[in-house]
């Protein structure tokens, strides 16, 4: 449990007194005004609880608790308050910004009761989240491999997001969460595209108007779609802004726009690698959709661009000493294997790329495809099934 303990008040005498009660139960810190607090906050490990002095000089405890909690939103705030305060202190407390308040003067128990009981809320608030956050991202992850283990699939999003990042970095663009999870799930409106616009998506060229079309209504349909969960607003906001944008590179536009033009980028380039595009071909098409790109984005795309035909001997060279390639039958394969050569359907259609970590949706897809020829994977440090001899 976090027991980080920040105090708050201008009374260097009460500070003292607080330090020396407590600083043997908690690790405490103090500040003598609210200038002070935001800086130690902004700078050191988070607080799990905040207490601070209703009426100090400068900025009062409110107006405090405010701009901490933009810092530090899992934080934890107490405060202290006199009779006079008693009424802006009840509408902070009604108005969520403050676990408790303590009427001054104050004594020691008291004091000790409400840091306990704060550093158990931040305990549990921090524990929910990471619950939360953990099981929506397994549920994201499920979904996506689901949508791109269709018949058709598309590109791999997990590449896409890679490259998008990259190129954000590159441009000193901050990434958030729903900038990656657009990339993932930009793909969700895949199976609701009619079929002649799924076509175009695979085979056409990408400066028709059938492709623009079809990569057009694929964009709307999965902003439809996730605009209607909970709290996912923020992705749809970044789908929403690579339909707008689309095929126009603005470097003045806010950090989502320009990183839905990249994301759109990533799509085009990772679409035609996985069609077996040399290097040169993709970045002459991505130039000509995009009417053009700076030369951050063609030499980070030059260097994250790895053919296919490429990519087996990138991933052979980077087998480590306690993995080894093993060609085994797909149901011998286990998740956490990675395949070290693309895998096609009889069409032809890339399946797997070469370098993909197996998952346990991959995995039911090649044997619900029949595919029965063995598969050259990577096992990571473990020992390895044996082998079918080629």
């Amino acid at each position: 449990m976090n027991e980080r303990v920040l105090f708050v008040d201008d009374d260097a005498a009460l500070l003292g007194m607080l330090k020396r009660n407590f600083s043997l139960e908690f690790d405490v810190k103090t500040a003598e005004n609210g200038a002070e607090a935001l800086k130690l906050i902004e700078n050191s490990q988070p607080f799990a609880a905040v207490m601070v002095d209703m009426r100090m000089p400068g900025m009062d405890g409110v107006e405090l608790i405010k701009h901490a909690r933009d810092l530090a939103p899992d934080s934890v705030y107490v405060m202290l308050t006199g009779n006079q305060d008693l009424t802006t202190a009840i509408q902070a407390v009604n108005d969520g910004h403050v676990f408790r308040f303590l009427n001054k003067p104050c004594e020691v128990e008291t004091i000790r009761s409400a840091i306990k009981a704060a550093l158990l809320q931040h305990d549990l608030v921090v524990s929910q989240k990471e619950l939360l956050n953990s099981t929506f991202t397994g549920a994201i992850g499920v979904l996506t491999e689901i949508i791109e283990s269709m018949d058709t699939p598309l590109v791999d999003s997990s590449r896409v997001k890679d490259m998008s990042c990259e190129l954000a970095k590159s441009h000193g663009i901050p990434t958030s969460w729903s900038m990656s999870l657009a990339c993932r799930l930009m793909f969700v409106g895949v199976p609701l595209l009619p079929s002649s616009q799924r076509e175009f998506l695979l085979n056409d060229d990408i400066n028709t108007d059938g492709h623009k079309e079809a990569v057009e209504r694929l964009l709307e349909i999965s902003m439809q779609l996730i605009a209607k969960i909970p709290r996912l607003g923020p992705v749809a906001d970044v789908l929403s802004a690579a339909l707008k944008a689309d095929g126009q590179i603005c470097k003045h536009d806010p950090n989502s726009i320009q990183f839905a033009n990249l994301m759109l980028i990533s799509f085009y380039a990772q679409l035609l690698l996985e069609r077996g595009d040399s290097r040169k071909s993709i970045l002459a098409e991505v130039i000509r959709r995009f009417d053009g790109l700076d030369t951050i984005v063609t030499n980070t795309l030059h260097d994250e661009l790895v053919p296919p035909d490429d990519k087996l001997e990138e991933v052979l060279s980077n087998v480590s000493e306690d993995s080894q390639l093993r060609r085994l039958a797909p149901h011998e394969l286990e998740e956490g294997m990675v395949v070290a050569e693309h895998v096609r359907m009889e069409s032809g259609a890339l399946l797997v790329t070469a370098g993909r970590e197996l998952t346990a949706v991959i995995i039911q897809r090649l044997r619900a495809l029949a595919i029965e020829h063995p598969l050259e994977v990577k096992i990571m440090g473990s020992p390895a099934p044996e082998a079918i001899p080629n």
